[in-house]
C-alpha cells in the first residue's frame, strides 16, 4: 500500500529475503482517469538482518567403552547448526558446561580439553569426546553450549553422550 505521503508498505513480508534477492524493480504507474497515465520504476534495495544461528540437530550419541583413550567424534550429523548469512568456519560453539566424566577436544590433541569449536570443525570431523571415567557406573556425560555468529547467539545443548561397556 502507499500512503499520502508516498510511503510504500507492504503486508506480507515473509518474501522479502536479502539472501535470496538484494533488489527488486517497482514499476508504479500513476492514472488521474483524465491525462495519460504515467510509470516509473524504481529499485528498492533490502537491507540486510543479521539472522540468529538456528540450531537443526542435535541427536547426542552412544559412545562405547573401546573408544575412551582415543575419543569418539561428534558426528556431523548429529549437532548441526546453521545460519543464512554465516559460514560454517564463523559458527562458534562456547561450551558453557563442560562434561563432568570426560572432556571435548581437537582430535589432534585429544589430551587437551577445548572450550571453543565451530560448525565446520564437526563437519571435518574434529571435534571428540574422550571419556575420563573409565566407571562402569557412569552411562551418561553431556556438555552445554551456546552458539553464535559473532552478533547473535543461539540457545545451545545439552548435547548428551550415552555411554555403554562391553
Amino acid at each position: 500500500a502507499i500512503d499520502n505521503s508516498g510511503n510504500i508498505t507492504i503486508d506480507d513480508n515473509t518474501n522479502l529475503d536479502f539472501e535470496g534477492t538484494a533488489s527488486y524493480a517497482l514499476t508504479v504507474q500513476v492514472n488521474d482517469g483524465v491525462n495519460t497515465p504515467s510509470s516509473n520504476t524504481i529499485t528498492v534495495n533490502i537491507t540486510d538482518v543479521d539472522d540468529a544461528p538456528v540450531q537443526t540437530t542435535n541427536n547426542g550419541m552412544a559412545v562405547e567403552q573401546f573408544t575412551f583413550s582415543n575419543g569418539v567424534a561428534i558426528a556431523p550429523g548429529d549437532l548441526i547448526t546453521i545460519d543464512q548469512d554465516t559460514t560454517n568456519a564463523n559458527l562458534i560453539y562456547t561450551i558453557t558446561s563442560a562434561p563432568s566424566d570426560g572432556r571435548i577436544a581437537f582430535a589432534g590433541s585429544p589430551g587437551t580439553a577445548i572450550t571453543t569449536f565451530t560448525q565446520a570443525d564437526i563437519a571435518a570431523g574434529q571435534v571428540i569426546y574422550v571419556p575420563t571415567t573409565v566407571d562402569e557406573t557412569t552411562t551418561s556425560d553431556s556438555f552445554a553450549f551456546t552458539v553464535s555468529d559473532g552478533t547473535s547467539n543461539a540457545a545451545g545443548g545439552p548435547f548428551t553422550f550415552n555411554i555403554t561397556y562391553g
